[in-house]
Formats: C-alpha cells, sequence, structure tokens
C-alpha cells in the first residue's frame, strides 16, 4: 500500500471531472465551471503547461468521468503531502528533484532542471527511479511554489547616431546596425520578453520621439516581426527626456526564437543609447 494511502493531509473536496478519464496521480488544472457552476478540473495543456495554475493530484483509483458530459464525477484532489503521481516513460528522477508538469505527456510530472527556466513546480520526488519504457507512478512531495528564472538582455551603442531611421542595437560597445542583430536565443518554449527599459546620454529634442521595441525572429534570422513589448521616449525641451520603460506588456516566445531591439527616431541625435529586457 502506498504510504500516501495513509498521510491525507491535503485532501480536499471532490471536484468534478468534466472531461473523463483522469488517471490515479495525473495533475490537474481548473477549467471554467460547467453551465450548472459546476468546478471542473483537468490535464495541463498548452505550450507551456509547466506554466499552468495547480489544482491537485488525482487521488482515484483507475478511470472516473464516465462518458465526459457536464455531470462528470467526483474526484478526490490532493493540494499537499505525499502522494502517487504519474511519470512519463523514459524519464529518470532523484529523490528531491522538482517535478512539473511534463509538455510531453499532458498530467504527468516531468523533472525540472535546476537554473532552468520559470516553472511552477509542483512538488519533489520522494524516490529515484530510473527511465522505463512504461509510465510509472512515483511517490512524491506535493507542494506547490514558483520558480522564475530572470534572464537581462540589453545593449550599448557608445556612438549611436540615429537621425530620422530605423537601427538595431547591436551589442555591447557596438554601433549601431542597420539591419535586425539577435541578441539572445530563447532556450525555453513559454519563455516571456518583458521589462524594457531604454535610456540616452542626449535628451531627445522637444518633440522628437525614439521608440525601442523588443523584435523577433522564428525562422533564424530570415524575417523579424515587432511584439507588442515596447516604450517611447519624447523630448520635451527641457533637456530632461532621456528615459522611457514598458513595464506592463510582455511578449510568449518559442523555443529557439532571435529575439533584439528595434529604435525608431523621428529625428535628432544621440550620443548614447542604452536599452535591454528580460527573459523569463
Amino acid at each position: 500500500m502506498s504510504i500516501a494511502r495513509n498521510y491525507k493531509e491535503g485532501i480536499h473536496p471532490p471536484a468534478l471531472d468534466f472531461a473523463g478519464s483522469l488517471a490515479q496521480g495525473e495533475i490537474t488544472t481548473f477549467r471554467a465551471p460547467d453551465a450548472s457552476g459546476n468546478p471542473q478540473v483537468v490535464a495541463p495543456s498548452g505550450s507551456a503547461p509547466w506554466l499552468q495554475a495547480f489544482y491537485g493530484v488525482n487521488q482515484s483509483a483507475g478511470f472516473v468521468g464516465g462518458s465526459g458530459t457536464s455531470a462528470g464525477e467526483a474526484v478526490e484532489m490532493v493540494r499537499q503531502g505525499l502522494s502517487r503521481v504519474l511519470l512519463a516513460n523514459g524519464q529518470t528522477t532523484t529523490r528531491g528533484c522538482q517535478l512539473i508538469a511534463s509538455a510531453a505527456a499532458l498530467g504527468y510530472v516531468a523533472p525540472r532542471a535546476p537554473f532552468s527556466f520559470s516553472a511552477l513546480v509542483v512538488g519533489q520526488a520522494e524516490e529515484a527511479v530510473t527511465a522505463s519504457g512504461t509510465d510509472q507512478q512515483i511517490e512524491a512531495y506535493v507542494q506547490p511554489y514558483w520558480v522564475e528564472i530572470v534572464r537581462p538582455v540589453y545593449a550599448v551603442a557608445t556612438d549611436a547616431t540615429v537621425g530620422a531611421a530605423t537601427k538595431y542595437l547591436a551589442g555591447v560597445g557596438v554601433g549601431l546596425g542597420a539591419s535586425p542583430v539577435p541578441l539572445a536565443v530563447v532556450q525555453f518554449g513559454g519563455q516571456r520578453a518583458r521589462n524594457l527599459w531604454l535610456d540616452t546620454g542626449t535628451a531627445a529634442g522637444n518633440g522628437e520621439t525614439l521608440v525601442a521595441t523588443v523584435v523577433k525572429s522564428s525562422n533564424h534570422g530570415g524575417s523579424w516581426s515587432d511584439t507588442g513589448v515596447t516604450c517611447t521616449l519624447t523630448g520635451n525641451g527641457g533637456g530632461t527626456a532621456k528615459s522611457a520603460s514598458d513595464l506592463v506588456n510582455d511578449a510568449v516566445l518559442a523555443a529557439g526564437d532571435l529575439v533584439g531591439i528595434k529604435l525608431v527616431s523621428s529625428a535628432g541625435n544621440v550620443g548614447l543609447v542604452r536599452a535591454g529586457f528580460d527573459l523569463t
């Protein structure tokens, strides 16, 4: 008998399974209630399931949910404590390793490499297992918490001369380029570009603008497109307009995307341009 069967901390009231076929040990997320207002739980989905809010681990033996009608069936969820979770075939765990929602097998867990990418950690493995050709249940301590990895991306052009033109930051201490320049390669799907900032050594002239935008290429530089992460520095005539930022918008990126920073100036010159953003 699994130790999880004797450890009932974190057993929460049943939730209705709308989709059906939730296996024992499958991790779940919430979905919109059905027409009667009943709560629904389903397996994670999408391109980055490890970023989705965790609801609980299904404790019911076998499969539940019947035909998958809106009525569903009640299921029992562990929100915190020892539990059996499903590990997809081919995965290896060590005791204490972080477990996240798997992208390859939705509803299953997968080990997360420390310092790799932002994720909602479901819990920690309580046993070490070697890779198997079949799915297997393993003991885990369920304790959801967020891990956020932030990688700063920035560039500095020390001899910047923009004029009325479109230019691209090319690195640290490198002049502005006429074509897009990749400043980083996205390593993990679901990463976001955010917290764009712009700073200049010379204030923009009265009414002049300098727009910074995070750009990306999903075909290895073959073509580039703007993201929604952008900020505008507007001259005020007082010699103080030297910075701008976008701390609101973000852009979801795919593994392998190239990212850079585009500058569009209405007129005038600036003697130094610094800009950057966060990859999280």
